[in-house]
């Protein structure tokens, strides 16, 4: 997308939230809190921001994920500051968790910025984190062990401690985060995230209620063994029109935690609801 085309969408964006108060962003009844999730951003700051603004209509999100890609190129170093500024515009920095895209890093050096940047992640670039009600888990599907889009023995090792932990065992649920998905659906079809099979059945041995990717520029949701397998790839990238009007379109997504379920929203850069479905916890 072009740097007009984003800008204009920007206008329109704060047009529409000022002209009809934005319903579409507000909230669930019987919401305790909220938090919302982007993906693929890159070079799309007009975009990004568009959606950013509209997230925090319905308030404050407890906390905001990122399931990678927020820069062009794990070259472009001098992206960051600017990513970082927009962000704290409108998230607090402390609550704001990154997961490693393959735009983001590709080697050791291009690992150590994105750590300097974002420093909860470590040295590894995978890390945990109890966010109020939820165990949530953010792996490095560009695993330097490895190569890009394989977890690695290290990585897979810690992951099943992580899950079997006591920590993960109290919390009201679980969700992984990932940025390459182990169950593309469109553009990246055929090109899982491995050990996709592995990784699947660490979910369904520890209760895993949600693997939320990015990486694919478009939307979609499959259900697997009871496990809610989301792709939010449409945060200022360019969309993969190939997946079709139902599917590439920009968005971020709403979750709000009520008392025995979460509410998953796609809301669309106009604020209109694309698609909504709950889990119930166990």
């Amino acid at each position: 997308m072009n740097l007009l085309f984003s800008i204009v969408l920007l206008v329109l964006s704060i047009q529409s939230c000022a002209d009809q108060n934005s319903d579409g962003d507000a909230v669930p009844a019987g919401t305790r809190y909220y938090f919302s999730i982007f993906g693929d951003s890159r070079d799309g700051n007009a975009i990004f921001s568009g959606l950013q603004s509209r997230s925090v209509l319905a308030g404050r999100p407890l906390f905001t994920v990122h399931v990678g890609d927020m820069i062009s190129s794990p070259e472009s170093f001098g992206q960051w500051p600017s990513f970082i500024v927009l962000t704290k515009t409108f998230f607090e920095q402390k609550n704001f968790y990154p997961v490693v895209g393959n735009h983001d890093v590709n080697d050791a050096q291009s690992l150590d910025v994105f750590q300097a940047a974002f420093p909860m992640v470590g040295g590894t670039g995978y890390y945990s984190k109890v966010l109020a009600d939820c165990f949530c888990v953010f792996l490095n599907t560009e695993d330097l062990e490895t190569k890009p889009g394989i977890i690695g023995p290290a990585q897979l090792n810690w992951l099943e401690l992580e899950l079997a932990s006591e920590p993960a065992k109290a919390a009201k649920f679980r969700i992984v985060f990932t940025h390459r998905p182990a169950f593309p659906q469109n553009h990246h079809l055929g090109h899982p995230l491995e050990p996709a099979d592995t990784l699947h059945e660490l979910y369904k041995k520890y209760g895993i209620e949600a693997v939320v990717s990015g990486h694919e520029h478009s939307y979609s949701k499959i259900e697997k063994d009871g496990i809610i397998y989301l792709i939010t790839g449409s945060a200022g990238s360019p969309l993969f029109t190939a997946a079709g009007p139902s599917s590439a379109f920009l968005h971020y997504m709403q979750v709000s935690v009520q008392n025995e379920l979460l509410q998953f929203r796609a809301i669309d850069f106009f604020g209109k609801v694309r698609d909504d479905f709950k889990i119930n916890l166990r």
